[in-house]
């Protein structure tokens, strides 16, 4: 099977922050997000305000002259408990243009870059539920480091709240209470010969 053409090129003009963000889109989109809220991300800048960052990198890819890929990585320096690196923050080839290479192109690009930036690891970011990136991740060496978990601000705040003694005195009270009124609705049947 013969390969197509790839080429692999940084993002730097307006024009293909414009063609990332379209990307970007479809991206959210197959990853489940409504097509309302990913337009609406969009249109208030989201990506385009990632990629001014400084310690960001976007790459377009393209597969006989058209776009149909990004991929985005970022410097992670001093993260606490882990070494320096660059990680992939996102990599997202267009349906059509799976299985022809594209992503292994972007890769190698990425590669070079972390290599030019004097990393010696690179991460990637993997959704969970993302079996076929995963397993592409893992045919490459990239193995399991850390599990990132992530909950909403107003969940941990309920959680880790400070609570006065009362309330726990409460919670405990009605909790006994409960059992009790279960224990009365549902009296154990006591067989000859078993205590009660």
């Amino acid at each position: 099977m013969a390969r197509h053409p790839i080429s692999v090129l940084p993002v730097s003009t307006p024009e293909e922050r414009q063609i990332l963000t379209q990307l970007w889109l479809s991206a959210s989109v197959e990853a489940g997000t409504s097509p309302e809220v990913a337009s609406r991300r969009a249109s208030q800048g989201v990506v385009e305000t990632a990629l001014q960052r400084p310690d960001v990198y976007a790459f377009l890819a393209h597969l006989e002259g058209e776009p149909v890929g990004f991929v985005v990585a970022a410097e992670a320096v001093m993260r606490f408990g882990e070494g320096d690196e660059l990680v992939i923050e996102q990599l997202y080839v267009s349906e059509r243009a799976r299985k022809h290479g594209v992503a292994r192109a972007m890769l190698h690009t990425t590669t070079s870059l972390a290599e030019r930036l004097g990393f010696d690891r690179m991460g990637s970011a993997v959704p969970s539920h993302a079996r076929e990136a995963n397993r592409f991740f893992a045919r490459l060496g990239f193995g399991p480091a850390v599990t990132r978990r992530v909950a909403s601000v107003s969940a941990v705040r309920r959680r880790v709240a400070p609570h006065d003694a009362s309330s726990s005195l409460d919670r405990l009270l009605h909790l006994r209470r409960s059992m009790r009124a279960r224990e009365q609705s549902n009296p154990r049947e006591v067989t000859a010969g078993q205590p009660g």
